[in-house]
């Protein structure tokens, strides 16, 4: 049951906090474009129907304001929240937004793999087939993997989840700790030299409320609403604030270490009785 005022009708969610569409600039003041419903007609004609709704990802845009915030045919989100807690709805939960990418193994994360899968099976081999992270080809396999998998076996999908964009910049630091000052050149700053902003509490309060009232109509539980990091290969800080858990990629780097301390106590031991039978074979001869 929805609260007061709050319904929700075509994949649209209509309340007083939310506005339709992305903000754009019109002689100089800021209004809402009108909303984005994919169509065969239009540039969004390759997004799909969404079926079922089974998860939420809370993004951040690094970018400065929404009026910043580009949508494409191959990035899109169902809503997008301002510095200020302004929610617009820019796509009808009826489509598929392209906000997800390639997701991890829900299983290595959760540490639930069966033995099949994981010390005998594909994923053990895909870690272990480089030593630090995993290129995209590797992410790829890793995906095709989870794809087949029904949830909530794996993560949420664009076929299955609501994407939020969170208005946030990410600013390069001088060495990545954000109690410096930030860089003075903030033009082709490394990834990984870069830190996003904290969710500030205006925007919070209204992903809050967003969250709670899509989680309540969609019967989403909680423990499927994810930060993009937690599930996808991405910015290990993106929307930190919403939750304090570990990013999937971090999980990813504890997980290959320990199949590599495994792997050398391997390596290791299979020398050690190599090396004894040559002794032995040795000693035969005499």
């Amino acid at each position: 049951m929805e609260t007061n005022k709050v319904k929700f009708k075509d994949g649209i969610l209509h309340s007083p906090r939310v506005k339709p569409g992305k903000p754009v600039l019109r002689r100089n003041v800021v209004v809402p474009s009108p909303l984005i419903v994919p169509s065969p007609s239009n540039d969004f004609a390759n997004h799909k129907k969404m079926e079922v709704i089974r998860g939420i990802v809370v993004h951040q845009t690094d970018t400065e304001s929404a009026l910043r915030t580009s949508i494409s045919p191959n990035k899109s989100f169902h809503f997008l929240i301002e510095l200020d807690g302004t929610i617009y709805q820019t796509l009808s939960m009826e489509w598929q937004a392209h906000h997800v990418g390639l997701i991890h193994s829900r299983c290595i994360l959760e540490r639930s793999c069966p033995p099949t899968e994981l010390d005998t099976g594909r994923l053990k081999d895909i870690y272990l087939s480089e030593k630090s992270h995993l290129s995209e080809a590797n992410q790829r396999k890793i995906y095709a993997i989870e794809k087949k998998k029904k949830h909530p076996f794996r993560f949420p999908t664009n076929e299955d989840s609501i994407g939020i964009e969170c208005v946030g910049k990410a600013l390069g630091y001088v060495d990545n700790d954000e109690n410096k000052e930030p860089l003075a050149d903030q033009t082709n700053v490394p990834e990984k030299r870069k830190i996003y902003k904290p969710i500030p509490p205006k925007q919070m309060e209204a992903l809050k409320w967003l969250v709670n009232e899509l989680s309540r109509h969609f019967n989403v539980p909680m423990r499927e609403v994810f930060r993009h990091p937690e599930i996808s290969w991405k910015h290990r800080q993106e929307g930190r604030g919403w939750n304090d858990n570990k990013s999937g990629t971090e999980i990813y780097d504890s997980v290959q270490s320990k199949y590599r301390t495994e792997q050398k106590k391997e390596e290791a031991a299979a020398k050690k009785k190599a090396a004894e039978e040559a002794a032995k074979n040795a000693g035969a001869k005499q």
